[in-house]
């Protein structure tokens, strides 16, 4: 085991609710403006009782019914926690995702389009834009609030009223807290984008020389094989750096409980987890029989749930159509988290290892074969960005 390193931060890059994915790096998003903000103290319509704003209100310019059914999104790579039409108050529709080990809070929702528990990617929609209910109703917006104090998890619904301190206490402004979390200058990864999968079969690289093809717009980096890091993980981490969006992974010993690999998995990374959602490898080593599957499929939940306590980002699974059913019993949850699927071929139609199915497909892992500029190696695992859609690579 490597000696321990000091706890890396929990916070990740967050992005926009509302906007194009271009404008949603920024906060508030292209057009869109804060209507009421954050802290402001104001009288409850119909009411001689004052509240003190949580969040923001968002709106397009002029505050229209051109605002209803705008789409709203999840801030990246987490967990929904609450979602749930509210009958009484002024509340509606209402969506709690955690993301980074925070909570945010959307609210008069027109529609919820994600169910308590169900993981959420950046370009995952959780609802529309919609308006506060009757005898509350105003002019639609979203009412977004952000929550680092964890009140959320167990209330999802609080609202402190006249309550500075208490507002204070439990919500951030979402203005002064996406300035401080923005995504870097990077791009983001689009549906159809070109990526590699890099460790040390890959050998030395060229990481400015292989960006520079464009045909590499993300990549996704082996930490560590088990509890051992991988020769090329430091050189090829700090090289992609800046660059384009990482996504850290480890290929997971079979034969080995899940706490000592991901300690390791946390240690390497230390106080840089990269842009993205970490990925755990799954399959077996070349002429692995795995004589108890319920067990390791049991250990691969449980490196899962301790990743995402870390981050509180839901991780991947990364695996192939032949390898998933050699090292588990193909289990439900699995459809809890992402796929980056290993399926070979140049056509757009491929093979989904059960029970995932294309929506919730992420990544597809198409060649291991051939040469890019800047690689000496002639085994390269090159990825297509799917998001659940087909895509020919």
């Amino acid at each position: 085991m490597p000696e321990p390193e000091p706890e890396p931060p929990t916070a990740a890059y967050f992005y926009a609710p509302v906007g194009t994915e271009a404008e949603r790096v920024r906060y508030p998003p292209g057009v869109w403006y804060v209507s009421l903000g954050y802290g402001v103290r104001y009288q409850i319509a119909g009411s001689s009782s004052y509240s003190i704003h949580t969040g923001d209100d968002l709106n397009l310019p002029g505050g229209t019914e051109a605002d209803l059914g705008q789409p709203v999104y999840a801030p990246g790579n987490g967990v929904t926690t609450y979602s749930a039409l509210v009958p009484t108050g002024s509340w509606g529709n209402v969506v709690v995702v955690l993301v980074g080990g925070v909570h945010f809070r959307a609210g008069h929702l027109g529609e919820r389009m994600v169910s308590a528990g169900q993981a959420v990617t950046r370009l995952t929609q959780i609802g529309t834009v919609g308006r506060m209910p009757l005898p509350y109703g105003q002019a639609p917006h979203l009412h977004w609030d952000v929550s680092e104090s964890g009140k959320l998890a167990d209330d999802p619904l609080y609202w402190p009223g006249d309550d500075m301190a208490a507002v204070l206490a439990h919500f951030t402004d979402p203005k002064t807290f996406f300035l401080a979390h923005r995504p870097p200058d990077l791009p983001v990864i689009q549906i159809g984008d070109p990526g590699v999968d890099v460790s040390r079969h890959q050998g030395k690289i060229d990481h400015g020389l292989l960006v520079g093809t464009g045909l590499v717009k993300f990549a996704m980096v082996r930490v560590c094989t088990g509890t051992l890091i991988d020769e090329r993980f430091r050189e090829n981490w700090a090289g992609f750096k800046g660059r384009v969006p990482r996504m850290p992974y480890i290929y997971y010993i079979p034969t080995d409980p899940p706490e000592p690999q991901f300690e390791a998995f946390r240690s390497f990374l230390a106080d840089d987890p990269g842009e993205e959602n970490p990925i755990l490898d799954a399959e077996p080593r070349a002429g692995e029989v795995i004589a108890d599957r319920v067990r390791l499929e049991n250990w691969y939940h449980d490196w899962l749930y301790l990743c995402q306590d870390w981050r509180g980002l839901v991780p991947d699974i990364y695996t192939a159509k032949w390898a998933w059913p050699l090292v588990t019993t193909s289990p439900v949850w699995s459809q809890e988290y992402g796929l980056a699927v290993a399926s070979y071929g140049t056509e757009a139609a491929f093979d989904l290892p059960f029970p995932w199915t294309l929506q919730q497909t992420k990544y597809r892992q198409w060649t291991d074969r051939g040469q890019l500029a800047g690689t000496e190696s002639t085994f390269i695992d090159r990825q297509i960005a799917l998001f659940g859609t087909l895509v020919k690579p």
